[in-house]
């Protein structure tokens, strides 16, 4: 909450100040993580769980900060911003993604119970890496066709085979992070973060996907949708 907050006071003061965002609204999950996690003796699922919220966090606010640093402006977000209305919004939405998919994580740090570690839990860590390599991979694939100087959309490795694989990998990563923390959780608890993680995290992706959130869409299509190639890719 805090650092959303700090984001929205410098969105408030200079709108067309974009650096902070990313670096704030994800390192938010890091500083939470690392908070849950301080001072408890818990079990290796939950050490676990640590690194790897704080591995994906890390990694995605220091890629999107990097590249807000070398833009120096999100045009998804220029009219957002603009309104102090809009842009009270957007740390809304941003604090709500962080307190909602962090829950699995939250709650899983409450448990009075040491489970054993086991194959279940083996594969809810590699359903977490794969997403995370998967999510890395469409980043980088991305941000290197952007840089050798391509006008047109990106339809290279993964992106050949969907519109967004960057979401793909970031919903399996969440999802075997839910997985892990499972058998640390209550049953209502393993309900309430089955609900809203994945949930909280379709929506918000629908939204950007579609353009209800940012401008995404009305931007590639403003830029690509004289090309056939590109409308062909879209359907």
């Amino acid at each position: 909450g805090g650092l959303n907050a700090l984001g929205l006071a410098v969105s408030l003061y200079n709108s067309q100040e974009h650096r902070h965002i990313d670096i704030l609204g994800t390192g938010a999950f890091v500083v939470a993580a690392l908070a849950v996690n301080r001072g408890r003796a818990s079990s290796l699922h939950h050490q676990l769980s640590t690194l790897a919220v704080a591995a994906w966090g890390t990694r995605l606010a220091g890629f999107l900060g990097y590249r807000a640093f070398q833009t120096g402006h999100d045009a998804r977000l220029g009219e957002i911003l603009d309104e102090p209305a809009s842009a009270a919004g957007f740390w809304a939405i941003s604090m709500m993604w962080g307190v909602g998919v962090s829950l699995p994580h939250v709650l899983g740090s409450a448990a009075q119970k040491v489970p054993r570690f086991n194959l279940f839990s083996a594969l809810a860590v590699g359903l977490f890496c794969a997403g995370m390599a998967l999510e890395t991979l469409a980043d980088y694939q991305k941000w290197q066709f952007k840089a050798a100087g391509h006008r047109s959309f990106c339809d290279v490795g993964v992106w050949s085979a969907s519109q967004h694989p960057n979401y793909a990998g970031n919903l399996m990563a969440w999802t075997g992070l839910y997985l892990l923390n499972f058998p640390l959780m209550s049953p209502t608890s393993r309900v309430v973060a089955a609900v809203t993680c994945p949930i909280f995290l379709v929506a918000l992706f629908y939204g950007q996907s579609t353009g209800a959130i940012a401008n995404t869409l009305q931007l590639a299509d403003s830029k690509y949708g004289g090309d056939e190639k590109y409308l062909a890719y879209k359907a």
